[in-house]
């Protein structure tokens, strides 16, 4: 496997950031391999009354990272990730998976498609030189997850999920209803990375969740616009309903929320359905 197109094809843009990330993140954390797994290309063109001729700038966004680590120090990799994306905030919006070198090299030696494919195809933007990964062809390959099996339990739970919102938004009870919604979310989210990456998640959080959807297909960040107003309400909204709904006496979704959410819930099952069918079509010919 070969590193994305945009890496190849704009390599100068990616050199010009690598070496601040990765000051960032090994001055954060005890850093044993940094691996980009993704990038988003931007263009930008001003034109105006006084310069027509202005030629158009591109630049990269949306670093998607891969962070192995020798120890986690006691704290969650939830924890690591948040340290660091929002010490990275300042220079680029990153996405950043923490994982321990111990259970990383295990998936990697059991053929996993999402270590296996991070080594192989991701591009190493740091190598504290004290791992050495056998080749492909010294593995022995583990038999992978029931792609099919995971895929039809998932389209299956959601549906229910999305039965139970209407009936709670049927009811005006805007709390139950925004609980199923989340849920619905979840079990989309999780099931279109693993089926699209073998990434297995372990978050609650959605807006994580949708940025690691992103590695698989953009639609899903095309549900929640960064440029819309009520986009950071619709996120929170639905973030606090895991733990609101069930739990927080004061938690008062506000009900066109709460209707907007479940549209963009089926819209999600729609893209997992959509992309599912390709996914497990190319991994069978695989």
């Amino acid at each position: 496997m070969r590193p994305f197109n945009l890496y190849t094809t704009h390599n100068s843009l990616f050199q010009n950031i690598q070496p601040e990330l990765v000051r960032i993140i090994t001055g954060s954390v005890s850093a044993e391999l940094i691996y980009l797994l993704g990038s988003s290309l931007y263009q930008r063109r001003t034109e105006t009354i006084f310069n027509s001729k202005s030629p158009a700038s591109h630049y990269t966004g949306d670093y998607f990272l891969l962070v192995v680590i020798r120890d986690a120090e006691g704290r969650r990799m939830g924890e690591w990730e948040d340290i660091m994306e929002q010490r990275c905030g300042h220079i680029a919006r990153t996405t950043i998976i923490v994982t321990e070198l111990s259970p990383f090299v295990e998936k990697y030696n059991e053929g996993n498609i999402f270590a296996t494919s991070a080594h192989s195809a991701g591009t190493v933007f740091y190598d504290a030189g004290n791992v050495v990964l056998p080749t492909l062809s010294e593995i022995k390959m583990k038999v992978p997850r029931d792609g099919q099996k995971e895929y039809k339990k998932t389209v299956h739970r959601v549906k229910e999920f999305l039965a139970g919102a209407d009936l709670y938004i049927a009811r005006e009870d805007g709390e139950l209803a925004s609980f199923m919604i989340h849920q619905a979310f979840e079990q989309t989210l999780k099931t279109l990375v693993l089926l699209g990456s073998g990434f297995v998640v372990d978050t609650h959080n959605t807006d994580r969740l949708l940025r690691y959807a992103g590695l698989v297909t953009c639609r899903m960040l095309d549900l929640f616009p960064v440029d819309q107003a009520d986009t950071r309400k619709l996120l929170e909204t639905l973030q606090k309903a895991y733990i609101g709904a069930r739990y927080a006496y004061d938690f008062s979704p506000p009900f066109p929320c709460v209707v907007k959410l479940r549209e963009k819930a089926h819209l999600a099952l729609n893209i997992l359905i959509e992309a599912g069918g390709s996914l497990l079509l190319t991994d069978s010919e695989n």
